[in-house]
């Protein structure tokens, strides 16, 4: 059975996000030992705006269409990963050889400001789209499917769910779609390692001896982690020296 990486990505007015893609897909690939795919989604008129975390601007968001991955992917078993996620490890390696329908990001750690694990009042917690595996199963089919009817009546779902957050998030929808795939129980569909976000603005992240990363910021004091995956929301790193000396980083 085939498997590989997968990244969709579109530009917006201030961040090349398929050049980023294309450079954590080949870093993806070079770690992991199996290929890649990028496609480029075109130009996408949103209306979702988001926080530029490096200087507080409101930038377009292009986070949708997730649900699609399964029609674009050419292997039998897929990574999707954002363009924003930089793996430093093998663990992905290890989950392929496990039996499942698809096993999203759940569990995660935050170097820099915390991030809200609730998607609304009730307490119902995140599953994360940042990097996530499946296979095509028909249980797989149904929740893509489902993604995609909460993305079309995303309104409906906000207010039947009492989500305070109005823009849609592929996050949101891929919580509720297993939520409602597994009677509203806590899905057991989860990736059993961490994710490591990283919420520091305009980051500075540079190797640390063999142990891992020193992570740095204005204002801030130094943070060791060891050798992780990094979803790195700082869009201002892709476009530093820091960021193309990662890449060579051995995992």
């Amino acid at each position: 059975m085939s498997k590989g990486i997968l990244i969709l990505a579109s530009n917006t007015d201030d961040v090349d996000y398929v050049s980023m893609a294309k450079s954590t897909a080949e870093r993806a690939s070079d770690v992991l030992q199996i290929p890649n795919t990028v496609i480029d989604l075109g130009e996408i008129h949103e209306k979702n705006m988001r926080l530029n975390l490096d200087n507080d601007s409101m930038v377009q968001w292009n986070n949708k269409n997730r649900f699609t991955v399964i029609d674009y992917t050419p292997y039998d078993t897929t990574l999707v990963i954002d363009s924003d996620f930089i793996v430093n490890t093998r663990n992905f390696l290890n989950i392929f050889n496990l039996e499942f329908d698809y096993l999203l990001s759940k569990n995660f750690t935050t170097v820099g400001d915390d991030i809200d694990n609730n998607i609304n009042k009730t307490g119902l917690k995140y599953l994360w789209a940042t990097a996530f595996v499946f296979r095509k199963t028909k249980t797989t089919q149904l929740f893509f499917k489902l993604v995609r009817r909460i993305q079309s009546n995303w309104e409906y779902y906000r207010m039947l769910y009492n989500i305070e957050a109005r823009n849609f998030r592929n996050d949101i929808a891929f919580t509720l779609a297993d939520s409602i795939l597994h009677g509203y129980n806590i899905s057991k569909n989860v990736l059993p390692h961490s994710l490591t976000h990283i919420t520091v603005p305009n980051v500075s992240i540079q190797p640390y001896d063999d142990f891992g990363f020193v992570v740095r910021g204005e204002g801030r004091r130094p943070v060791i982690i060891p050798k992780v995956d990094l979803h790195v929301l700082s869009k201002s790193f892709f476009t530093t020296q820091e960021f193309k000396d990662l890449l060579n980083v051995k995992p």
